[in-house]
């Protein structure tokens, strides 16, 4: 995939649908790095940047909380399940 700038891209968020299209192929483990990544990009764009960060900032702080979230929840499974888990 390329953005509007020809750059590649291994996922992009449509704020408008609401929907991630992340690239064919890539390794599970930097599939879910980017789903989170873009996941990320999509709460920004429904809350707003409440601080006014850049396009640059945003992507700096999205790939380091996606990279650190999935290694979250790979460490702390017991966690991650209670979060999960269904309230009745």
């Amino acid at each position: 995939m390329l953005n509007d700038r020809g750059e590649e891209l291994w996922g992009e968020t449509d704020h408008s649908a609401q929907v991630i299209c992340i690239e064919t192929g890539l390794h599970p483990d930097k599939e879910r790095v980017i789903v989170l990544h873009e996941t990320l990009h999509q709460i920004i764009g429904q809350v707003g940047s409440p601080i006014g960060m850049s396009e640059r900032q945003e992507e700096a702080i999205c790939t380091l909380l996606g990279e650190s979230l999935l290694g979250h929840v790979r460490e702390n499974p017991a966690y991650w399940r209670y979060m999960l888990r269904r309230v009745v």
